[in-house]
């Protein structure tokens, strides 16, 4: 079945062959909309993507790359103080897990050496394409998503890489059920001395860690304990 463009009576759109090139947009705001009404969704993003909507900016830095890869940092950072020309530096190179050459120069200088004096931008350049290269644009396209569904006050400011992590991802810590037991409230004619209601928690709170994520996952559609 391929629906058809247009609805000719309303003219509603119903399809749009366009809809997969914003999928990064549209994972974005499903991710925000979610943090947004306190549902906590099970997504393992890298800890940079947290930095990205904390300053609400993707931009990266040589000190970034030290939790990626702690080597290659080094070796970068050590490259200023390093003979350049001896070292035989040049604007096309071939980073880590990608095989064809990249230009860092962006079609400037291809192939050229890099100068003494351009070690700074060199070492800046390498560190975009490696932890960015060509999803950049994608990865604004989420994070803008995500942000603009989140910002709704001055309070967003405030909030760290980890905040936004603990308020999209809950607790990775799955804590004490009992915790949980005190915050819960009841309705349709429970009350938290009912018998059905003791008999839960008696049984919830004897449970292994790994029933108790799948408990989690059943309520809530998600292993990670909610912030209380």
């Amino acid at each position: 079945y391929e629906p058809s463009q247009y609805e000719a009576s309303s003219q509603l759109e119903l399809y749009d062959s366009d809809w997969t090139d914003n999928l990064h947009h549209i994972a974005g705001t499903i991710v925000g909309l979610a943090a947004y009404n306190g549902v906590h969704v099970d997504l393992r993003l890298h800890p940079l993507v947290y930095k990205f909507l904390a300053k609400n900016e993707v931009s990266v830095r040589l000190e970034d790359l030290s939790a990626v890869q702690p080597t290659l940092h080094r070796s970068l950072a050590s490259l200023p103080a390093s003979d350049v020309h001896s070292l035989g530096l040049s604007w096309s190179v071939h980073l880590p897990g990608i095989a064809e050459e990249v230009d860092l120069s962006e079609g400037a200088r291809p192939g050229e050496a890099v100068g003494h004096e351009e070690v700074d931008r060199f070492v800046s350049a390498y560190v975009q394409a490696l932890l960015l290269g060509r999803n950049h644009l994608q990865i604004e396209s989420f994070v803008s998503a995500v942000v603009g569904r989140l910002m709704v006050g001055a309070a967003y400011s405030l909030c760290s890489a980890q905040d936004l992590e603990l308020l999209i991802c809950g607790s990775p810590d799955i804590g004490r059920f009992e915790d949980l037991q005190a915050s819960c409230r009841y309705a349709n004619g429970y009350a938290a001395d009912s018998l059905t209601v003791h008999s839960f928690w008696e049984v919830a709170n004897g449970m292994s860690e790994a029933r108790k994520r799948k408990l989690l996952l059943f309520c809530t559609g998600c292993d990670r304990a909610p912030i209380l």
